[in-house]
């Protein structure tokens, strides 16, 4: 959107009533956000670590154990 298009999109937005500008932001669905600190997902994956010796995993298991934290899954 350029400089010479303001108008437009203001006069466009300012243009609706208010009703109609309503069922707008209900018919918008903001995306979901969930922030996880790389402190969190360090600590999880040592205590998977950690765990080990006690729990028996396969490589995969741990791989995919390790690769959903980073994701956010767990």
């Amino acid at each position: 959107m350029s400089y010479h298009d303001y108008g437009g999109y203001t006069s466009k937005w300012s243009s609706l009533k208010k009703s109609e500008a309503e069922e707008m932001k209900k018919q918008t669905k903001n995306p979901r956000i969930q922030v996880i600190s790389p402190q969190k997902k360090l600590y999880d994956i040592q205590q998977i670590l950690n765990e080990l010796s006690e729990k028996a995993m396969s490589v995969v298991e741990l791989s995919d154990t390790i690769q959903s934290i980073l994701d956010g899954d767990i």
